[in-house]
């Protein structure tokens, strides 16, 4: 298991790059299966959970962000690079960084 040792500002950015491409597919399983099961089925229910970790995950990586690597004084005049996800989708998708196969 590692030993803790914070992320750098690049890693970081690397990271909220990966954090969206998670969002988005997230997102699409989560259309595609709302059109098969109601909202009382177990697969809705686990996607639920599963929204709720990544939502988790994404808030945890921002404090580490913010206050590790901004430091504590400038925690509240940080960037919150991972609240923008759907920008940096678009971002990375314009220049080319993914391709995305649509699926229907």
């Amino acid at each position: 298991m590692a030993k803790y040792k914070p992320m750098t500002m690049d890693e970081h950015t690397r990271t909220a790059e990966d954090l969206a491409i998670l969002r988005r597919y997230l997102f699409k399983l989560f259309q595609k299966c709302t059109r098969h099961y109601p909202k009382s089925h177990e697969v809705i229910k686990e996607l639920y959970k599963l929204e709720k970790a990544f939502k988790g995950l994404q808030s945890e990586l921002d404090n580490e962000y913010c206050h590790t690597t901004r430091g504590r004084a400038e925690k509240y005049d940080c960037d919150y690079p991972y609240y923008g996800l759907d920008r940096i989708y678009t971002t990375m998708l314009s220049r080319g960084n993914i391709q995305v196969k649509e699926s229907k």
